[in-house]
């Protein structure tokens, strides 16, 4: 009997540590709500390429995280999602976009780099 309770208990609690485990996006704002907290308006150029930089930031962070959470990790493949996210980063500076919606996401890119590199 005790065997049965205990191999229940790990039936029941390994997807709950599994999922425990995974690495999501920080960031929970939809383009739209991005792009309600920037200076530019709907008919500038600005708004339009922060719109485009939103979708790769998110992008990128959704298949870094998927990576990072794969049993199969490739780290060239991370480290392409990183470069390209740093750049996008780069050019949301040059465009004074408020990214701070990102800074959880950042912070977890920047934790993952310093242990993996």
């Amino acid at each position: 009997m005790n065997k049965f309770l205990s191999l229940l208990i790990i039936i029941i609690t390994l997807p709950i540590l599994i999922f425990a485990q995974q690495k999501n996006i920080k960031c929970k704002m939809t383009i739209n709500e991005i792009l309600q907290v920037q200076k530019y308006n709907q008919d500038q150029q600005e708004y339009r390429d922060i719109k485009r930089l939103s979708e790769i930031i998110l992008t990128e962070l959704s298949l870094f995280y998927s990576e990072i959470n794969s049993e199969n990790l490739n780290k060239k493949t991370i480290n392409k999602h990183i470069t390209v996210i740093n750049n996008a980063l780069k050019t949301a500076d040059d465009l004074e976009m408020n990214y701070s919606m990102f800074e959880k996401d950042i912070k977890y890119l920047k934790k993952y780099l310093k242990k993996n590199n």
